[in-house]
């Protein structure tokens, strides 16, 4: 247990955030005692730099001329995900009778591309093709910066959302936060490389560096979504419906991805390994600025951003787990 624990320690730490952010949200809170939304803003600047360092150009070209693993995994994130969750708000959640921030938060999830780090990790523990889904989730992150907030605003709008907002400052934002910092971290990481490497040995370090700030990011999500609870009639019934569609959506999105996976590589388990890790995870890293952008852009900063990130938390948990279990299934195999 202990040992398991050690190697996941990042999952058992996600679980538990929320007791340290219960009894004194006013700490971790936007605009509270730390001033977390300046925190978060550089936390999330820095994790991308460090990506943009460790990403490798050579393999990242590599796997530009694997065109279908590629179409499978952009059309996963951009319009599959969006599509089921559309579709699952209109049908199984609408008894849920869910309150506007969820409903946001859903889209916002749908639209997200997937995580940099963690779904390349899964898919080489698993046996997959680890260039394919790292290549695939740093041009996830490319395209989801500028196509992401077109996307959420048509779900929004066809689902009767009504948050009056433009793309365009979300789009900037995020390319501050998310795309400026990978492109510049790609420059340093391509010219010193070796350096960073071997004679200061910091590369080593930055995934437990990402983990850190991504905890710290989560934390403050939590410490939003305690305060306005308290402020309000607490939804615990609400929350725990939420669990419970957070689930069957990422059921219905593993099970499609892992259909794909078959019918377009029905003979090479490591594209359909690299498939399964990469298409329906879904990042916090570019999450949580997009809902912090979404609210300030509909001019309602701070009001419901708790709320708004809850189901964005939820998914993130449920998918750690999940993927943790099922590379260990397939590592045996």
């Amino acid at each position: 247990m202990a040992i398991w624990i050690k190697r996941n320690w990042f999952v058992v730490v996600l679980f538990i955030l929320p007791l340290f952010a219960w009894p004194w949200p006013e700490l971790g809170a936007y605009n509270g005692i730390i001033h977390a939304e300046i925190i978060n803003k550089i936390a999330v600047m820095v994790i991308f730099f460090m990506n943009g360092i460790t990403l490798n150009s050579e393999v990242m070209f590599r796997a530009l001329k694997k065109f279908k693993v590629m179409a499978v995994i952009q059309g996963f994130c951009f319009l599959v995900a969006p599509l089921i969750a559309f579709i699952y708000i209109q049908t199984i959640f609408a008894p849920f009778n869910f309150p506007k921030e969820f409903i946001t938060g859903i889209y916002i999830l749908a639209c997200l591309p997937t995580t940099i780090a963690s779904c390349a990790i899964f898919t080489q523990l698993a046996g997959g093709d680890r260039s394919a889904s790292l290549f695939n989730a740093a041009l996830s992150n490319f395209i989801g910066v500028i196509f992401g907030p077109y996307v959420l605003k048509e779900l929004l709008g066809f689902s009767g959302v009504s948050l009056d907002f433009s793309p365009l400052p979300i789009i900037f934002e995020l390319l501050y936060l998310i795309a400026i910092p990978l492109f510049v971290g790609q420059f340093i990481g391509n010219r010193y490389h070796h350096i960073l490497r071997d004679e200061w040995k910091v590369i080593p370090y930055f995934t437990t560096i990402s983990k850190i700030l991504l905890l710290f990011i989560v934390y403050s999500a939590f410490c939003n979504s305690a305060l306005e609870t308290k402020s309000t009639e607490s939804p615990w019934d609400e929350i725990f419906l939420l669990i419970l569609a957070m689930a069957i959506l990422h059921a219905t999105y593993l099970i499609l991805s892992y259909l794909l996976g078959w019918i377009t590589f029905p003979k090479d388990p490591k594209e359909r390994i690299a498939i399964l890790f990469t298409a329906p995870q879904k990042t916090i890293a570019v999450g949580i600025p997009l809902s912090i952008a979404l609210i300030t852009a509909a001019g309602t900063t701070g009001k419901g951003l708790g709320f708004t990130m809850l189901p964005l938390l939820m998914y993130n948990n449920i998918q750690w787990l999940t993927a943790g279990i099922l590379q260990s299934f397939f590592h045996k195999k």
